[in-house]
């Protein structure tokens, strides 16, 4: 109601205005502004938050009639996946907003966090697009946001050495603009010197080289809104994908359906429990996984492993058990195995006195579309396995099998010959890896796949390079490919802000971008980048300066600055704490970005430079940019990382003889902060992406570096606190070291190297098997008890 109400309020102003101000206007030329903003989902209404409260001119082009269009129609079934935690230990805003998934930065100002707003742990998605229209709704009041308005070209010009981007918008939709006879033109025209897409992840993602056949049957989960309840009344369902979707899928027809199967892609569906990601699935999806084991009639499996993933799937049925979907017939799947000459074969049943009339019937029906041959290399293989093992019944000598050809699977066929395709596919159910799983026609198939970045909208002189999935070899690309400044690789001075960012963190980091409890911080990084680049005076990049989330403090570069030689006399207490120490010590604690944002895709820094005496502390950066910019200067990067969980061994946890403090930090579990320090001139190197997917979380996994340092403060269970004096200690000790090692280097009387180890002895090993042997053996030796 409090947005309907804003809406109205906002639209009959701009309306009276408009009838009032606008006869019959025509446009000579686009409308220019220095900003342009395409989508009004939550991450163009934060950026544009960022615009407005720094009085820059910017437009926000949206084509639906109000914000968080997507989210009025997604998640389908209508409940987030993304947590409410209304209630913490802590008064820290940003802290706070570790646990509170929803509220855009800045709203605690103006209507409020989102726990205002719903009391539920998991909060309704219409609540959701409420909150973010009243939040929208001052930028549309001073027409930073114009809704109806449907960008569908966006071009690229240069004039007197001037980069413009063009942005045609489709005149129909426009409320404010007379639809007059003088206007021959059904567009409207805008131009921006800098433009940021935040027009999300609309499209579907369809999938050519997994099922023959499969987007000629299945429903798309995009088109599941407004199917009523009971039209899955008692009927088998299949669902493609493994992920959130699909899970929220099975939810909402279980009650009614009569089977449900989930099927993954050449692999076991994903949990955020072990993965650590958070769009993998939730444990609050898991009711498949209890009924699978029960074999309760639902299940989820992966389609295909080794070289069985040829699956074709037709139009079957119906009959008087499977009775199809929406006027829809149901469908069948049939795995194709390839003959000896070459020749792919739909395996439909064996030979044999058990199925004679079966195989006579399908030759009758299909004719030269059905052939026999002689068995599969799988059955010959399975009955000499069982053979060898003594199994007391063997399965029986293969007398053939029966086959269809492809092109006769995929030709029109007539009611009896589909109702015969449901007798055979259930006679295949031991001949083939997929029978047992595929052995039932389904009612209906969705498709979960998620979703790919749409470049349609892009003209010729644009051109947008997009991201492979390193593990996919076949992979088109799902995101763009993006700099470390959020900026298109093949495209300067266009950005792209919320879930299409999500490339940049989700294979290297399996980092929280293409979600709003994440991307609403990159937004921020990326106004702040944005400031830099376009609203501050020229300077050398590789300088800091002053800018939102940066803070200048002294740096004393003399020999003076002593090494603490002894530990012992490091107390941990926090006034002993300089203030840049200070300022580093409350960030560990309460920082929300690099929490969300994990691995170093996003992280604060402090940038020592010797020639202003000064030392900078940043927040919120990709680690990369740090590195890009700052590489010549000493530097100490810090974000949270998650431990070593799933570990192939046993020793791996912070609690050693019944303890945790930060001496066994690095065999953390869960997530923690880590402290790098990188002398002047060393940077990571070589291939920043694992070569293949890992069962542990890619920000546990450490590589050596010569000359870094690394510093881990312990996971301590449940709370993630690190204000007590054993974390603040340790900081004191690394930061030391580290400081001690800059004030020679910047007084020309070292190379800024610092020569004490720290955890980067020990983070490299922790899921290798001799540090685990040396672990049980010092265990076995001191606390055998434990």
């Amino acid at each position: 109601m409090l947005y309907a109400l804003l809406l109205f309020l906002v639209s009959d102003g701009l309306a009276t205005e408009s009838s009032e101000a606008q006869s019959c206007p025509s446009q000579s030329s686009p409308e220019y502004h220095k900003y342009c903003i395409v989508g009004a989902g939550p991450a163009g209404v934060q950026l544009g938050h960022f615009l407005q409260s720094a009085s820059r001119d910017y437009v926000i082009l949206e084509r639906a009639s109000a914000a968080a269009s997507w989210f009025a129609k997604f998640p389908v079934h209508r409940t987030l996946n993304s947590i409410n935690r209304r209630f913490t230990r802590s008064g820290s805003l940003e802290f706070n907003l570790r646990h509170d998934w929803n509220s855009l930065l800045g709203a605690e100002s103006s209507i409020g966090l989102f726990g205002k707003w719903s009391r539920e742990y998991w909060p309704p998605a219409d609540t959701l697009v409420n909150y973010i229209n009243a939040f929208a709704a001052p930028q549309l009041e001073a027409r930073h946001l114009r809704f109806g308005h449907n960008v569908i070209s966006v071009e690229a010009t240069q004039n007197d050495s001037t980069e413009r981007y063009i942005l045609t918008v489709a005149r129909d939709a426009v409320k404010d603009i007379p639809d007059c006879p003088s206007n021959k033109s059904r567009s409207l025209q805008f131009s921006c010197a800098v433009l940021v897409m935040a027009n999300g992840m609309w499209k579907p993602r369809q999938v050519t080289d997994w099922i023959d056949g499969l987007n000629d049957v299945a429903v798309r989960y995009d088109k599941l809104a407004g199917i009523p309840l009971d039209h899955f009344e008692n009927r088998s369902v299949l669902i493609l994908g493994a992920g959130n979707a699909a899970t929220e899928t099975a939810d909402a027809v279980r009650d009614v359906a009569r089977d449900i199967q989930i099927i993954s892609r050449s692999d076991e569906m994903k949990f955020m429990r072990r993965s650590k990601y958070a769009g993998d699935v939730r444990g609050r999806r898991n009711t498949i996984q209890d009924a699978f084991h029960f074999k309760s009639y639902e299940a989820a499996t992966e389609l295909c492993s080794g070289e069985h993933c040829k699956v074709a799937m037709v139009p079957c049925g119906p009959d008087a058990d499977n009775l199809g979907f929406q006027d829809r017939p149901p469908v069948c799947l049939f795995e194709v195995v390839q003959s000896e000459d070459g020749k792919d074969c739909v395996v439909l049943a064996p030979m044999g006195a058990a199925f004679k009339d079966l195989v006579d019937e399908a030759k009758l029906l299909f004719g030269t579309g059905v052939y026999t041959r002689k068995s599969l290399a799988d059955m010959r293989k399975h009955r000499e396995f069982t053979k060898r093992m003594k199994a007391s019944i063997l399965p029986p000598e293969s007398e053939g099998v029966l086959c269809m050809t492809k092109s006769a699977l995929k030709a029109k066929m007539t009611l009896p010959q589909r109702q015969l395709l449901v007798r055979l596919r259930h006679a295949s159910m031991e001949m083939t890896q997929l029978g047992p799983i595929f052995q039932f026609p389904y009612d209906v198939v969705i498709t979960a796949l998620g979703w790919v970045y749409d470049r349609s909208v892009y003209g010729r002189t644009v051109n947008i390079k997009m991201l492979r999935n390193p593990w996919r070899p076949t992979d088109t690309g799902v995101y763009p490919d993006l700099t470390s400044e959020y900026e298109s690789v093949s495209a300067k001075h266009l950005f792209v802000a919320g879930a299409a960012t999500h490339g940049l963190d989700r294979y290297r980091y399996k980092a929280s971008g293409g979600f709003i409890h994440g991307f609403r911080f990159t937004v921020r990084a990326l106004w702040r980048i944005l400031e830099e680049r376009y609203e501050s005076e020229d300077h050398d990049t590789s300088q800091p300066i002053s800018l939102d989330g940066s803070i200048q403090f002294p740096f004393q570069q003399s020999l003076s600055v002593r090494v603490p030689l002894d530990d012992a006399h490091v107390m941990g207490i926090a006034s002993d704490l300089s203030p840049l120490w200070t300022k580093l010590v409350g960030r560990l604690n309460d920082a929300a970005g690099p929490y969300e944002m994990v691995g170093g895709s996003l992280a604060d820094a402090v940038i020592y430079d010797c020639a202003g005496q000064a030392a900078w502390y940043i927040e919120d950066r990709p680690e990369d940019l740090f590195h890009e910019r700052f590489v010549r200067h000493p530097r100490v990067i810090w974000s949270y990382h998650h431990g070593c969980s799933p570990c192939r061994y046993d020793m791996m946890d912070s609690e050693v003889c019944r303890l945790r403090t930060t001496a066994s930090a690095p065999l953390s579990q869960l997530i923690h902060p880590v402290l790098q320090y990188f002398p002047p001139g060393i940077k990571p190197t070589g291939n920043t992406e694992r070569e293949e997917p890992s069962s542990s979380h890619p920000s546990s996994e450490w590589k050596t570096l010569d000359g870094s340092r690394r510093l881990h403060l312990t996971d301590f269970h449940l709370f993630g606190e690190w204000a007590h004096p054993g974390s603040i200690r340790a900081v004191q000790i690394f930061m030391g070291h580290i400081e001690h090692a800059i004030s020679k280097f910047c007084s020309s009387a070292g190379n800024g190297h610092v020569s004490r180890r720290f955890d980067e002895r020990l983070d490299v090993m922790v899921d290798d098997w001799r540090l685990n042997q040396k672990l049980q053996q010092i265990e076995n030796e001191v606390c055998p008890e434990s």
